[in-house]
């Protein structure tokens, strides 16, 4: 909506300036004009409905109305989700700027399709016109993962070569081809605490989660996407007395009902070309929060 007003205070402002002085500037609503308030949004499949917004741009508040179509993905019409509005048409006035189209979600309990999509499209064919923001994308959120219950944020505590003591979180998430995989954001201390934990920093190292959910198996030697000043960054393992390991597994069982996460025989040591980054002693613990 933010989006939408700021485009149409910029088209008053271009009026009022170019209109001679001792006119009264006017917004031409021939110009007024339809959009998405969001061009992506999510939804857990148990959710119910959802209402996705749409706005009309006039000043005068034009009685008007836009189609819409649904473009189907994944995710299937009359399959996965249905919709609301019958007549694929949205009507608008000076009392109702924003209009919603209205989809009901479709689960299916304990049967996991994976997360799926579809978009919506307004329409040129209406009687008013949509802007640049004519198309939604609606990701459905799949809760039938299997390793839906390793997602989320974990309490990490661990003796660090270089910290001490040290407590910090990591995020677990899905891999979106194997559902095996999990992605750790922040695996170990120094990342977020020297600054490297940022948005658009890619740190994750992934995991292989075995069929019993027992163990997490890090392969050594892997690399994360984020570069320091050129140089990749490795995973390797560290022994107790210090030693560095550059070949084989990091194994961590799971245990408590799948609330702990310990790292019994070997931790973790982050590397580049111009040497250590951080170094975790075995016996990390990470803790579901």
């Amino acid at each position: 909506m933010r989006k939408i007003l700021s485009l149409l205070t910029i088209s008053l402002l271009v009026l009022f300036t170019s209109c001679d002085i001792n006119k009264i500037p006017e917004f031409d609503d021939k110009d007024a004009f339809v959009a998405f308030d969001n061009a992506v949004l999510s939804i857990s499949e148990n959710a119910g409905t959802l209402k996705i917004p749409v706005t009309l741009a006039s000043v005068k508040g034009l009685i008007s109305t836009v189609d819409f179509e649904i473009i189907e993905g994944t995710a299937k019409l009359g399959e996965n989700f249905t919709l609301m509005n019958e007549t694929a048409t949205l009507s608008f006035d000076a009392q109702n700027r924003t209009q919603y189209v209205e989809i009901s979600i479709v689960n299916i309990p304990d049967v996991f399709t994976g997360d799926l999509r579809f978009q919506i499209k307004l329409s040129e064919d209406g009687e008013v016109k949509p802007s640049l923001e004519n198309l939604c994308t609606v990701n459905i959120l799949d809760l039938d993962h299997p390793l839906s219950g390793f997602f989320g944020e974990w309490n990490a505590t661990a003796t660090s070569a270089y910290f001490g003591d040290a407590e910090w979180t990591v995020t677990l998430a899905k891999d979106e081809d194997d559902v095996s995989v999990l992605w750790v954001t922040d695996i170990v201390y120094g990342f977020p605490h020297w600054g490297f934990s940022y948005p658009n920093v890619d740190t994750r190292f992934y995991a292989i989660v075995n069929e019993a959910k027992s163990e997490l198996s890090f392969s050594i030697g892997q690399s994360c996407a984020y570069k320091y000043q050129g140089h990749q960054i490795f995973l390797n393992g560290l022994t107790a007395e210090g030693s560095v390991v550059d070949s084989g597994s990091i194994i961590a069982t799971v245990s408590d009902d799948g609330n702990t996460i310990t790292f019994e025989e070997l931790g973790m040591y982050v590397v580049d070309a111009t040497g250590g980054w951080d170094a975790l002693f075995p016996t990390i613990t990470w803790t579901k929060k």
